[in-house]
């Protein structure tokens, strides 16, 4: 690119030719087409030089570009691998995390079912427990009136052997068709 440059330069028409400037452009004597041999003779080989130069120069300056894309074109492939690498691993771990947040997803919606069929059960079972106390009270309700009843079975039993317990007082004597005879034993 330089090499063009230069080139372009050498035959534009602000004084350059053959590589030496004019009296026009920049007043270093006279330059070639004003008749002087000589001059002619020294810008044709100072030319040379100066393309010689100028072509090496851009030798070096794209050897040494060229040299550098090759440098950054192998360093944005190896960051653009080292990138890839990551967000390989990076899609690995998005993928685990993916998997365990279904599992647990998976194990909430199990543990929601099984609070609702124990919150049913616990309902159902209070509702139970509530018809065993129902049942409860009116069988201690009822077992009350079996204990009044027993109680006053005992009592009359209780009764019945004071009764017996006291001898038995004969009829009086001119009663005779109330008159008893005891069985032997």
């Amino acid at each position: 690119a330089l090499h063009w440059i230069v080139a372009a330069a050498m035959r534009s028409p602000n004084g350059y030719k053959s590589g030496r400037p004019s009296a026009a452009g920049y007043g270093y004597g006279t330059g070639v087409g004003q008749g002087h041999s000589e001059a002619g003779a020294y810008g044709s080989a100072a030319g040379q030089v100066f393309e010689q130069v100028a072509d090496q120069l851009c030798r070096e300056l794209v050897g040494q570009l060229s040299r550098e894309h090759s440098y950054q074109i192998t360093s944005a492939q190896d960051r653009i691998a080292r990138f890839r690498t990551e967000l390989e691993r990076a899609a690995r771990l998005m993928q685990g995390c993916l998997q365990r947040e279904q599992q647990l997803h998976s194990m909430m919606g199990q543990l929601e079912d099984s609070y609702q069929a124990a919150t049913s059960m616990y309902g159902d079972m209070e509702g139970q427990i509530q018809g065993a106390a129902s049942a409860y009270r009116e069988h201690d309700a009822h077992r009350r009136e079996l204990d009044s009843a027993v109680q006053s079975t005992q009592q009359e039993l209780n009764r019945i052997r004071q009764i017996l317990a006291s001898p038995v007082l004969p009829p009086p004597e001119g009663t005779p068709q109330l008159r008893v005879s005891t069985p032997r034993r």
